[in-house]
């Protein structure tokens, strides 16, 4: 699902911003692009809420590099559309909503970070059976 959530936030990134701007999901040996982004899977984690249902959590960073010799301006601008256009994406057929979703810059680079959550069934294991039981019932007459 991972694969697929980082699929969603490219294409979402590269619907809005075009061909001009380059999207990264793996990190390059050779300097970016600019303009571009790069995602980046932090973290996940993943919690049992009630008998099959779990909460699956996971945690990217989009980090955007400005063409810009004094990049703040630009970055501040992608930054603040990013929380309307990551809000909402869709992954492996399912809607998912971002949460959690922060920005700031480093040395002239913008980090985006969101969480996309959700719920998830895993199938129990069925009971055994028994195979067989014998029982005597006796009553008593009065």
């Amino acid at each position: 699902m991972i694969n697929s959530i980082i699929e969603a936030i490219a294409q979402k990134l590269g619907a809005v911003y075009g061909q001009h701007y380059k999207v990264y999901t793996e990190n390059t040996e050779q300097d970016f692009e600019k303009p571009c982004f790069y995602i980046e899977h932090l973290n996940s984690s993943q919690k049992n809420m009630i008998s099959i249902r779990y909460k699956n959590i996971n945690n990217f960073a989009i980090r955007y590099f400005s063409p810009q010799e004094h990049p703040n301006e630009d970055c501040h601008n992608i930054g603040a559309s990013l929380f309307d256009i990551l809000e909402y994406i869709t992954a492996g057929g399912s809607l998912l909503k971002g949460t959690g979703m922060e920005t700031g810059i480093e040395e002239g680079v913008l980090l985006f970070f969101v969480s996309y959550n959700m719920f998830i069934l895993k199938p129990k294991e069925p009971d055994e059976n028994m195979e067989r039981i014998d029982v005597d019932v006796k009553t008593e007459a009065k």
